[in-house]
């Protein structure tokens, strides 16, 4: 898979723009759905779609307006190519309802940027977050010091230039309830 290019920065004063409350979560797999229109077991999917296949689904619930989805850093995240990076970061969020019996809402975002396995070294560029995150076994977290505030503005500036999830808009395509069109 090709390395994905940063979007083109446009210059912001974003240290005067606000830190939107942040979901940091822990990402152990990164499959999401296939051209069969099956879960394969990861968020988001291809087309920005946080909750296609109902991971962290009581999380999803929660009260945040953005999310960095970075590797952890056990067996399976290395096997998976995502232990310790970055892997995908969405601002803006808007909620779909999911499917009966799911667990909370489809998300997709104003601003989406995927890394996938390609992303950042997170402690390259935000060690405190990193710590925060790796030093004990935290799933997610949103509740930060000023330090790592300060470190997760950097993270989401990554992606304050990228463009909407692709799917934003579109009502669910399948029975799962992805609402992307594979």
């Amino acid at each position: 898979m090709p390395k994905p290019t940063l979007p083109r920065r446009e210059p912001v004063a974003t240290a005067l723009l606000p830190i939107p409350r942040t979901l940091v979560y822990k990402r152990t797999h990164n499959k999401g759905c296939g051209d069969d229109g099956r879960c394969n077991g990861g968020d988001p999917c291809a087309a920005g779609c946080f909750g296609c296949c109902d991971c962290m689904g009581r999380d999803r619930c929660w009260e945040f307006d953005a999310v960095i989805g970075i590797g952890g850093i056990g067996r399976e995240a290395r096997r998976n190519g995502l232990a310790g990076k970055v892997n995908w970061i969405g601002i803006g969020r808007q909620d779909t309802p999911a499917p009966t019996g799911w667990d909370g809402p489809l998300l997709t975002f104003d601003q989406y940027l995927n890394f996938d396995i390609s992303g950042p070294d997170l402690y390259s560029i935000a060690p405190d977050l990193a710590d925060l995150m790796y030093s004990v076994n935290r799933r997610a977290v949103m509740n930060f010091s000023p330090a790592v505030q300060a470190q997760i503005r950097i993270v989401l500036d990554l992606a304050r230039a990228a463009g909407p999830s692709p799917c934003r808009g579109q009502r669910p395509q399948r029975r799962h309830g992805c609402c992307c069109r594979h």
